[in-house]
Parts: C-alpha cells; sequence; structure tokens
C-alpha cells in the first residue's frame, strides 16, 4: 500500500464553507437567502445566519435591527357594528 497520499495531503487546502446570507429591503422583508463565500463582500443588505434559523424562516418573519424575528400577524375578526354595514337596513343613512 502507497504513502503518497500521505506525503502530500499536508499541502492540500481545504476550502471554508460558506456562509448563508439573508438579504433583506428597507422594510426588512426577505428578499432571499443565498450560500456565500465569507470573502465576498457585497453592498446589499444582509445578515448571516445559522442552518437552524434557515430551516424555520416562514411567510411571518423579518430582520428587525439586523436580527431575524417573526412577527405575530394581528388577529383580524370580523364582527362589525351596526353603524360600520354601509347597507344596512337597521340604521337610517
Amino acid at each position: 500500500m502507497s504513502n503518497a497520499f500521505f506525503e502530500v495531503a499536508h499541502t492540500l487546502h481545504t476550502v471554508e464553507p460558506p456562509e448563508i446570507r439573508l438579504y433583506y429591503d428597507s422594510e426588512g422583508a426577505i428578499i432571499t437567502r443565498e450560500y456565500v463565500q465569507k470573502s465576498v463582500q457585497e453592498d446589499r443588505a444582509y445578515i448571516v445566519i445559522t442552518q437552524e434559523q434557515l430551516d424555520g424562516i416562514g411567510k411571518h418573519h423579518r430582520v428587525v435591527e439586523n436580527e431575524l424575528v417573526r412577527i405575530i400577524p394581528k388577529t383580524r375578526h370580523w364582527y362589525l357594528e351596526q353603524s360600520e354595514l354601509s347597507r344596512n337596513p337597521y340604521v337610517k343613512s
């Protein structure tokens, strides 16, 4: 068995794993997410996230103060008062 691999193994260079960048707009809405090498500099607004955060991203997530945050939507009930109905026979217009 040859030791040729082990003789040159110390000369091989390993590549750093890419980081996960989450790009967002001025309102904090997520535009896209990409795997990018750490050495790449960009002008677009982004934050670096973990794989766990990437797996958990849903439609209610935003970037607030450079942090990934889940925004809980307001519950909207469709209970209207009689005066709020435009075609209500019980309210004089």
